[in-house]
């Protein structure tokens, strides 16, 4: 009993260490944090703006992701060549990621997820007062973008993505001023620096 006993019982520890020491690429999990700046612009500004803001991205697993950002952004609203609306937005956004190219030293995804827009609204020119207000609006967005690793502590993040946004003064102001259609969706690309943890 003993002499059969020895074998089986070293042949589970080999398999037990053996499955301790061998982490699947789905199990690695680690968080990044860093900055981006980028370019944002709706389809009713004669000119897009800078934007800039700092962002945590969490690796669930080797194909799924999780970020969350925040950033500041400027954007004034014209009408017939008049300045008449600008907006100041700071989102917080939470995004899922799929890894279409989890590994390696150049990694692409797809994002989409919710926001809310901290934005204050002043009237300019022609516009009445009441367009000056302060809302808090939720929006989704959709995007996609790569992260291109130098090494194993760093790596650099590229992506585009594109907002649903709904803002009460810009709808205040094309009612007001009978501008034809007006919208606050945009459209931003970014670039950003990323240190993981």
């Amino acid at each position: 009993m003993k002499a059969s006993f020895r074998p089986a019982a070293g042949l589970y520890l080999t398999l037990a260490i053996a499955l301790v020491s061998a982490r699947p690429a789905a199990a690695q999990f680690f968080v990044s944090l860093g900055v981006h700046a980028g370019y944002s612009q709706t389809k009713d500004t004669a000119s897009g703006s800078f934007i800039g803001g700092a962002q945590a991205r969490f690796r669930l697993l080797s194909f799924i992701g999780a970020e969350a950002l925040a950033e500041y952004r400027q954007t004034t609203y014209q009408s017939g060549g008049v300045d008449v609306l600008q907006v100041k937005d700071i989102p917080l956004q939470l995004s899922a990621m799929l890894y279409l190219i989890p590994a390696g030293p150049l990694q692409i995804y797809a994002l989409g997820g919710f926001g809310t827009h901290f934005t204050k609204s002043e009237g300019l020119g022609p516009a009445p007062a009441s367009c000056t207000t302060t809302q808090a609006k939720w929006a989704p967005q959709v995007g996609a973008g790569v992260e291109i690793w130098p090494n194993k502590s760093f790596f650099i993040s590229g992506d585009v993505r594109y907002v649903f946004l709904d803002i009460g003064s810009v709808s205040d102001v094309e009612s007001a001023l009978k501008t034809g259609s007006l919208s606050a969706n945009y459209w931003q690309a970014t670039a950003g620096l990323n240190f993981k943890f």
